[in-house]
């Protein structure tokens, strides 16, 4: 969520500013493109998830694809790079975002009463977590500039993903 909005900023900026001195049309027709490449490609990632990979495998996979994303951004002043940074963070959310909440489906039975506070724990969790990102990357913008900001995520994603991996061992599911 919060990369978007950075994105525009970290784009539109001067390049004494740090930015990459993009026009406002340039600079939102790229967040245009990597928002649709968000959120089309995980189409993609749920049926490669589905048929081939499994929904643990994806999550992981695609947590690590979003690590070397937001580790990528570190070195965005390469247009190259940066454009192969924006590529990985859509790349692995393909893979991610669809088969985490259906893993989430996996740990109840569909007439259990705990499901529905579990998927709402799970998207409370995620709205106080883009809420959270949104402050502390305008804050690092500011203070250390728009690389950091936008590769601090990866810290998060690093954290999140060692849980999941470590933490699978107390879930009932099955990873295949």
């Amino acid at each position: 969520y919060t990369l978007a909005f950075l994105l525009v900023l970290y784009a539109s900026a001067p390049l004494q500013n740090d930015g990459l001195g993009w026009s406002n049309e340039k600079s939102l027709a790229l967040v245009g493109i990597y928002t649709m490449a968000a959120y089309t490609l995980p189409i993609i990632g749920s049926f490669i998830a589905d048929r081939f990979i499994g929904k643990g495998k994806s999550v992981i996979f695609g947590g690590c694809v979003i690590i070397f994303g937001h580790f990528f951004m570190l070195f965005s002043k390469n247009e190259s790079i940066f454009y192969l940074a924006l590529f990985c963070v859509a790349l692995g959310t393909a893979f991610f975002k669809p088969c985490m909440p259906s893993l989430l489906g996996d740990l109840y039975k569909p007439n259990d009463t705990r499901r529905e506070s579990g998927f709402s724990w799970y998207y409370f969790g995620i709205h106080i977590g883009a809420m959270r990102a949104g402050i502390s990357r305008g804050l690092l913008a500011q203070k250390l500039g728009y690389q950091i900001a936008l590769s601090s995520a990866g810290i998060g994603m690093v954290f999140g993903m060692f849980v999941f991996i470590f933490g699978r061992k107390y879930l009932v599911l099955e990873f295949v």
